[in-house]
């Protein structure tokens, strides 16, 4: 027996949902959801609209070379998008490349092809603050439009770490006369051992020793304490002597700051060869010296750093011989953030765990110290050696790392000082990825380290704890179908919708609108004639919304291109009652005149294209010689670019029945209507709705039309969903579908 229901589908928000939940009908999210949502975007309301398309600006500088895109925030009118590209970074402003005399300004930089998507940035009025694991941090300074410079960051002083004297190169290799026991000779091919290092160990991998006699600047015995390998000569640069000198250091005199200073050994410890501790820091009775010169292996110069409590000579062991933390030897931070009025760094190869922060208010000085202003390090203390991946400011400080998730704040829930320890919490075990993460509302997006889950660290207020769902769990197919998609950038546009991007691995643009107060999670994905590969977002010139910016790879005429272009949410032919241009890479035309022909298309060499003229669609056309010309009249206002298209599949309806449920039973609709807003050419189930009204003006295009369409009855199936699509480069937005379903054997 049939039953006749009308169901309706008027909430989208759910958005595309995995095929693993099509059985999941007893969900109240089912509802919502949808088996494909394609160049759709997600309305916060419920409904759904086609995105806008995007608008061609430049081709990169190597389009055979990955690049991404990062924005610079320079003010509330002024902002940049910075291309980054190997070796390299080129500016746009305005929806426009930023130029001199037709010559794109351009900054040198130290980062290759593959390190420009490890990079992390952090913004301060004028200055961007970059970071990547094999290179210093670096400072991007805006001086004017056309102005800027990139530079190491001249940290005063730096982070530093007491981590001994190291092997140099060459002939300072070891060789150990056994590889267990008391009393062991070692010799070195380079004069490189002096008296202060009796009580220090020789450090190899694996193998320690504690110096007992210096012989000469050639030869040690020592107590081996951890055997080593082998009697094998150990070479230059994989052994090196811990500690600090074991002697007493005497200063004469303690200041002032960027003063002079002297320091002077009991016995033999300072060194010129084989390896300098010119450069090196000095934490000597509560202040910090830096070495500039080197008089003897007893006597030192150097610049006071932070003033000294005295000049009393301090004995081994109460003074330190450090060395900055953030060398090539060492490693440099991935990780960067701004918190409680400091510069914060963390995660090297060295000391993956630690994380430093800046002296309050004086970021580049890391002069650590007992004062509540003073620089501090801290280490997240997990039992694995997990890098630290990202920090980020939420109230709290947020860190993520291989391993897990941590949040960190001061005891009593007051600021992190040097004398109020953080507590460190950990949050969750999921693994954090290098994709730099999302802070949005309170909460941070952040990938695992496989890049197919989308977690959220979020703090329950109910539960007194944090949280880290997966955003991806009911749309999982979107990142593990055949195991081979993860997630290789993202950002997130709050204007006006919402939307977290993520580009896919391979070149499709996921879309998650997401409104946690509104507890609206709902993703979409999104396809164009080639593959995205990098976003970010700034605002749009007149300030009213989030721009979302993108590097697209092309292929033009047989060769790969990639292209700058950006989501055009402003051209408008319908009178601002649906801005945006509806073609991807497009160019747009406003002539004063009628025109039959566009040039300037270069970029779209040989491609077929769509075009629209006043509103009115055109017949395609081939690029050739960078121009095409309209079959048809004239027109004023014109777009030219790429066909793209909305695709929404309803989920399969499920309807109250006396004997349970309506899945797998026969379906038709005997009566479909959908309700649209400022729409113009959409299908529905392939059946092509009629737009035009018969007192429609022939001279002119047909008005968008907002209200209901009725659809041609369907036939019979086990699924019953509704598919709409818009073939056509104009507007759509559906906000809801109804009917009468019939439901029977």
């Amino acid at each position: 027996m049939a039953s006749k229901t009308h169901p309706l589908m008027s909430n989208f928000t759910a958005g595309e949902w995995s095929p693993r939940l099509y059985g999941r009908a007893d969900l109240g999210k089912y509802f919502n959801a949808c088996k494909r949502l394609e160049n759709f975007v997600i309305q916060p309301q419920g409904g759904v609209s086609g995105r806008v398309g995007t608008h061609f600006v430049a081709e990169v500088k190597y389009s055979d070379k990955l690049t991404r895109v990062l924005p610079f925030r320079f003010s509330s009118t002024q902002n940049y998008i910075l291309e980054v590209g190997e070796y390299y970074i080129r500016l746009y402003a305005n929806n426009g490349r930023v130029e001199v005399v037709s010559v794109p300004v351009e900054i040198a930089t130290p980062y290759t092809e593959d390190e420009i998507f490890e990079l992390q940035i952090s913004q301060s009025a004028d200055t961007l603050i970059l970071t990547h694991p094999s290179h210093a941090q670096r400072q991007l300074v805006r001086y004017s439009h056309t102005q800027w410079r990139l530079n190491a960051i001249d940290f005063d002083p730096p982070a530093s770490r007491e981590f001994g004297t190291r092997s140099g190169t060459g002939n300072c290799y070891l060789v150990p006369s056994a590889t267990t026991g008391t009393n062991i000779q070692f010799d070195s091919g380079e004069a490189i051992f002096l008296s202060s290092d009796i009580g220090r160990d020789v450090v190899a991998s694996p193998g320690r020793a504690t110096i007992a006699t210096v012989d000469s600047l050639f030869r040690v015995h020592a107590n081996i304490i951890e055997d080593f390998a082998s009697t094998d000569q150990i070479s230059a640069g994989n052994w090196h002597i811990d500690g600090s000198p074991q002697t007493t250091c005497t200063p004469n005199v303690t200041g002032p700051v960027n003063g002079p200073i002297t320091l002077t050994l009991s016995v033999t410890g300072w060194r010129l060869t084989p390896i300098t501790d010119i450069g090196k820091y000095v934490k000597i009775n509560d202040g910090i010296v830096q070495i500039t010169a080197w008089s003897s292996s007893t006597v030192v110069t150097g610049v006071v750093k932070v003033a000294l409590s005295g000049v009393g000579a301090a004995p081994a062991d109460s003074w330190s011989l450090e060395e900055s933390a953030w060398t090539a030897d060492n490693g440099y931070p991935r990780a960067v953030e701004w918190f409680q009025g400091r510069l914060l760094f963390g995660g090297t190869s060295q000391q993956p765990r630690t994380w430093w922060e800046s002296s309050a208010f004086d970021p580049y000085n890391f002069a650590i110290g007992s004062n509540d202003d003073d620089a501090m390090a801290w280490t997240v203390d997990t039992s694995e050696l997990n890098v630290i991946q990202w920090l980020r400011n939420i109230g709290r400080l947020a860190i993520g790392t291989a391993g897990g998730e941590h949040s960190a704040t001061g005891g009593n829930d007051s600021a992190i000082t040097p004398t109020n320890t953080p507590v460190v919490t950990p949050v969750s075990q999921h693994g954090s990825g290098d994709v730099p993460p999302l802070t949005v509302t309170g909460n941070v997006l952040f990938t695992t380290a496989s890049g197919k889950q989308l977690r959220e660290m979020a703090y329950r207020y109910d539960l007194d704890r944090f949280f880290s769902p997966d955003l991806l769990l009911l749309a999982e197919h979107l990142t593990h179908a055949d195991n081979s998609y993860w997630i290789i950038d993202m950002v997130y546009q709050a204007e006006p919708d919402g939307i977290v991007w993520c580009v896919r691995s391979d070149g499709t643009l996921l879309g998650c609108t997401y409104l946690r107060d509104q507890e609206v999670v709902g993703w979409q994905r999104h396809i164009t004639d080639g593959a995205f590969e990098s976003v970010a977002v700034i605002p749009d010139p007149d300030q009213m919304y989030d721009q979302l910016w993108c590097v697209v790879r092309r292929t033009i005429n047989g060769s790969t291109k990639r292209y700058i272009e950006y989501f055009d949410a402003t051209w408008d032919v319908y009178d601002g009652v649906s801005p945006g241009v509806h073609t991807d890479s497009c160019l747009t035309l406003a002539s004063p005149t009628p025109v039959t022909a566009v040039s300037g298309l270069d970029h779209l060499e040989g491609k077929t294209v769509k075009v629209i003229g006043d509103g009115a669609i055109y017949p395609d056309a081939t690029v050739s010689s960078g121009a095409i010309t309209l079959s048809g009249v004239a027109a004023s206002n014109i777009e030219v670019g790429l066909a793209f298209t909305p695709v929404l599949q309803t989920m399969a309806p499920e309807v109250k029945m006396n004997e349970g449920t309506s899945q797998g039973l026969q379906k038709s609709w005997s009566k479909l209507k959908v309700r649209f807003k400022d729409t113009m050419g959409a299908t529905v189930n392939n059946e092509v709705i009629p737009w035009r009204s018969s007192s429609d003006p022939l001279d002119e295009p047909p008005p968008l039309y907002t209200g209901d369409k009725d659809v041609t009855p369907l036939g019979w199936d086990e699924d019953g969903s509704i598919t709409i699509t818009q073939t056509q480069p104009l507007p759509i937005n559906v906000l809801m579908i109804t009917g009468n379903l019939i439901v029977g054997e």
